[in-house]
């Protein structure tokens, strides 16, 4: 079973935790609290991917940069373009940052990218986006070798290449 409300608006910018119970007769008597928590919290200035670009194959690890990532009990999404994959909160560095997997795409393409901290309320922003591109091969490369100081122009051949 279960029961939808919306939570009201709280004017605050710090992560605010609220217990949950339930109450059938107008208040007079209230269910224990729910094990988890509602947690308020600030939205996420999302602003980079890093790398911005992989295989259309998908299977890229993706760091995403910005201020304001939080924990929530591991349900965060990121969604390329329509697809959603888990997320994952690190704060092991000098900011915390999600990361994540990019998901297959059938064709090269650019994608806007969002996150979602608690799995359903995605970031609004438009401007960050990941590109997948196309298979690619080396055929041959020439001169096949240089001296060990460098400085030897090398031109690479292939098929599949693209600027980025």
């Amino acid at each position: 079973q279960e029961i939808r409300v919306v939570s009201p608006p709280l004017n605050h910018t710090a992560l605010i935790t609220m217990a949950v119970s339930v109450s059938l007769n107008d208040g007079l008597q209230y269910s224990p609290p729910a094990f988890d928590p509602f947690v308020y919290y600030t939205q996420p200035d999302f602003r980079e991917i890093e790398p911005h670009l992989g295989p259309r194959l998908g299977e890229t690890a993706v760091m995403l940069v910005g201020d304001g990532f939080v924990n929530l009990r591991g349900r965060a999404r990121c969604r390329f373009g329509s697809q959603t994959v888990s997320a994952f909160f690190d704060d092991s560095g000098a900011a915390a940052v999600m990361r994540c997997i990019s998901p297959p795409s059938p064709i090269p393409t650019w994608v806007v990218v969002e996150v979602a901290l608690d799995g359903q309320v995605f970031s609004n922003v438009k401007t960050v986006k990941f590109q997948y591109f196309g298979e690619f091969d080396v055929t041959s490369v020439t001169p096949a070798g240089g001296p060990s100081a460098g400085g030897t122009t090398t031109t690479v051949n292939g098929v599949g290449f693209f600027m980025s």
